[in-house]
């Protein structure tokens, strides 16, 4: 099967089984990806959490290098991970479930909570109380690695949010960038400011928070 390049990255049309966008994270690693490995080679870290894992790139390659590693995304990739432990010994947890319903019953102890691409699909205070959920059940010193979707993308094009407060930004995108990009659902599209403010009210500490070329927003912040 062809698939289109959708971005100067030459990143491919890839359909997930779902309305959540093209699987990139499957494609590539970018900054946020190996700063968060990077994290696990140099610091004594045992526990990493992925949620809206995807295919799940990043966590299953975190738990390759012996950590316990929790996955989570609405998706069903049972059958992925019952391949990937049939060939390789390695501490996986997958959760089948909306990241809205996490609580501390389902995740302790991490070290390392990693998202890409996946924040933007709640709404601010759904993204609040889902980030304060995991602060509170990190060790400290936990790192926070996450992305969002960037107001001021290509996402961002005649999306009806522009100029909402974020409190209240949720919106489908145009119709444009929904079929190009398979996201059909509402969006809370972000700022770096958005991001700080997602973060530190849910009590982290900035670390650092950057833009893509591609104009999506990554931070990474500490508790």
């Amino acid at each position: 099967m062809t698939h289109k390049t959708l971005n100067m990255y030459g990143d491919k049309d890839i359909v997930k089984k779902s309305i959540y966008g093209h699987d990139i994270s499957s494609q590539r690693l970018d900054e946020l990806d190996r700063f968060a490995l990077s994290c696990l080679l140099v610091e004594n870290k045992k526990t990493f959490l992925d949620i809206g894992c995807g295919e799940a790139r990043v966590g299953l390659t975190a738990s390759m290098m012996a950590y316990k590693t929790i996955l989570i995304d609405i998706v069903n990739i049972s059958e992925k991970i019952d391949r990937f432990l049939s060939v390789v010994d390695a501490n996986v947890e997958f959760m089948h479930m909306d990241a809205r319903h996490i609580t501390c019953e389902h995740i302790k102890d991490i070290d390392i909570a990693y998202s890409q691409r996946f924040i933007h699909y709640l709404t601010f205070e759904e993204a609040q109380k889902l980030l304060s959920c995991i602060y509170a059940c990190s060790c400290h010193g936990a790192y926070l690695c996450i992305s969002a979707s960037g107001l001021n993308s290509e996402l961002g094009v005649n999306y009806r949010g522009l100029h909402v407060p974020v409190e209240d930004r949720y919106f489908h995108l145009s119709d444009a960038a929904s079929e190009k990009h398979n996201i059909r659902g509402k969006v809370c599209l972000y700022s770096a400011n958005d991001l700080r403010h997602l973060a530190l009210s849910s009590k982290y500490k900035e670390e650092k928070i950057f833009v893509s070329e591609f104009g999506n927003i990554k931070g990474v912040f500490r508790k």
